[in-house]
């Protein structure tokens, strides 16, 4: 049987401050800042644009990635970051997702933290 989901885990290392900037988009912004406070993990979005269209009618999109940062072993520190693959057109180049797909993981992770504290009262 072929395997028809290729998953694979993808690591990049970052500065100090790369990143960290707030997007353009306040619900992103937002929830972002409450992941972060609730998780106590590093958190960073990658806002990038791009331009569509033809000499009249041009349309900017906004596309963001994800990464969450690994703690180091000897210091809590991260330097390491897993990459988020989201699933994308596999005829697209690039792997950036919309402001709701970014969002809708953020929400899904407070839920499941919210599920979790009250399952454990």
């Amino acid at each position: 049987m072929k395997n028809e989901n290729n998953f694979m885990g993808c690591f990049t290392y970052l500065s100090d401050n790369e990143y960290l900037e707030p997007t353009s988009n306040e619900e992103i912004n937002d929830v972002l800042k409450e992941v972060r406070e609730k998780t106590g993990d590093d958190w960073r979005i990658r806002e990038s644009s791009f331009t569509k269209g033809i000499w009249w009618w041009k349309k900017e999109y906004k596309q963001y990635s994800v990464f969450l940062g690994i703690p180091g072993r000897d210091t809590n520190k991260c330097i390491e970051f897993q990459y988020f693959n989201f699933y994308f057109d596999p005829n697209d180049r690039y792997n950036y997702v919309n402001a709701t797909v970014v969002t809708t993981l953020f929400y899904g992770i407070l839920t499941g933290m919210q599920y979790i504290e009250n399952k454990n009262k």
